[in-house]
């Protein structure tokens, strides 16, 4: 899956396959994931939900400072996403004990 996200003069094209860091790549921050979450888009929430659910276990205490925006996905009705942030949200607080 291809997103576009057009915003005036800029275009942005995310591969939302799945998340994967090779041996010369090392993922260091959620920071990134969470962002997207502030977006219109649904489908780069998606990818963001998609991603922080596969680095949730080594990053959950950055997305627990970030908690409000994904119980806020999980309480509207309209996004079409609600189970993929209910099961990120339950992760993080299996981890917060």
């Amino acid at each position: 899956l291809i997103v576009m996200v057009s915003s005036g003069a800029c275009d942005m094209r995310f591969a939302c396959n799945h998340l994967e860091t090779s041996s010369s790549m090392t993922l260091t921050s959620a920071g990134g994931f969470l962002a997207l979450l502030d977006e219109r888009e649904a489908e780069l929430k998606l990818y963001a939900l998609r991603s922080l659910d596969a680095v949730v276990d080594q990053f959950w205490p950055e997305i627990a400072d970030s908690i409000t925006k994904i119980e806020e996905l999980c309480e509207n009705d309209s996004f079409k996403y609600k189970q993929l942030s209910s099961l990120v949200e339950s992760k993080v607080y299996y981890h917060l004990g």
